[in-house]
């Protein structure tokens, strides 16, 4: 559930390449200041794609709930999808347990900037803030509580790495990077919290 939370509040999306980045040891843990440009793919060529979101159990579950009201979904219909430039988050969302009818549709698009940082132990790992740009519903009427709220407008930092063709998130302790560095990014990797390449 992990996920679904911090993409929303914390994140970002998000995210990736079949291909596997971890291994070699780096001890200095400061950042290199390496930024992207949109010409060139550089350090975050192997993190485009699309990239579904964690866990090998893609039973129909309860994601969300208002009062009574509860919200389904399944990690196969939610992806994470990264260009040079933006990342999009689409998650679907169902009135009932078995996921037939669906209620919730929506992509949101944030812009990327990004940097190659150091971490110890791994390798091109990115340090990535993202910026809200737009949101679709899917032609589905907007349900309140799936709108973005101020929190979803703010910029979000976090890091990201790719190790055994998975797509690993920064360390946060409630929407909070722990620990943090002087400009507000995590400085470890949640091996938990990851996304796997969509084949």
């Amino acid at each position: 559930m992990k996920v679904y939370q911090r993409i929303l509040a914390a994140a970002l999306a998000a995210s990736l390449a079949a291909c596997g980045g971890g291994g070699s040891s780096n001890t200095d843990a400061s950042t290199t200041n390496t930024t992207s440009t949109q010409t060139n793919t550089g350090a975050i060529g192997e993190y485009l794609g699309l990239w579904l979101t964690n866990g090998e159990n893609d039973a129909c579950e309860v994601i969300k709930s208002i009062g009574n009201t509860h919200y389904y979904g399944k990690r196969s219909a939610d992806t994470l999808e990264i260009s040079t430039e933006v990342e999009k988050w689409r998650y679907i969302r169902y009135s009932d347990n078995v996921c037939a009818t669906k209620v919730v549709d929506t992509t949101w698009t944030r812009n990327i900037e990004w940097s190659v940082v150091n971490v110890a132990g791994r390798t091109n790992v990115l340090k990535v803030k993202t910026t809200y740009k737009d949101i679709d519903y899917g032609g589905l009427e907007p349900i309140n509580h799936f709108k973005p709220s101020n929190a979803d407008l703010t910029p979000t930092k976090n890091i990201w790495d790719i190790d055994g063709g998975k797509l690993y998130l920064g360390k946060f302790v409630n929407a909070q990077p722990s620990p943090a560095d002087v400009d507000g990014y995590p400085t470890e990797i949640d091996p938990t919290d990851f996304y796997l390449k969509k084949n």
